[in-house]
């Protein structure tokens, strides 16, 4: 969450990978505040689609809490068409996977894409659109 004001600001991603984001976020920078939306919101307009979110406990500049409670924020939505949230609201420790009709997990290490990220994504998948 943006506003949570942990890891990565506005103003360094928009100055990092100003490919990454349109021209008017940058006026956001060091003004988060003012932003009339947050992460959660951008989440809940996957609804009623399937969403998974991970995140590496090392990459902090991510803020894998902050991504945690981005979708546990965003499920309110998903309840309006009648879907099911995460089981529960509390961060999950490293390795545990999170299934419903959206997924989580956190996994020690860096930002980057593993093998365990990989496993659990099909495994998401295979859940939720009956593919092997």
């Amino acid at each position: 969450m943006t506003k949570r004001f942990f890891g990565e600001n506005v103003s360094m991603l928009t100055s990092n990978y100003p490919h990454w984001f349109c021209k008017e976020y940058k006026k956001y920078a060091n003004n988060e505040k003012s932003m009339p939306f947050d992460q959660h919101e951008l989440l809940s307009l996957i609804a009623p689609r399937h969403l998974y979110v991970c995140s590496a406990s090392k990459d902090l500049p991510s803020d894998p809490q902050g991504e945690f409670l981005s979708l546990t924020s965003a499920e309110m939505v998903w309840n309006l068409f009648g879907l099911q949230g995460l089981p529960t609201d509390k961060f999950p420790p490293k390795h545990e996977q999170l299934i419903s009709t959206n997924g989580y997990h956190v996994r020690k290490g860096i930002h980057g894409v593993t093998g365990f990220d990989w496993n659990c994504w099909l495994k998401f998948c295979n859940k939720c659109y009956n593919i092997s």
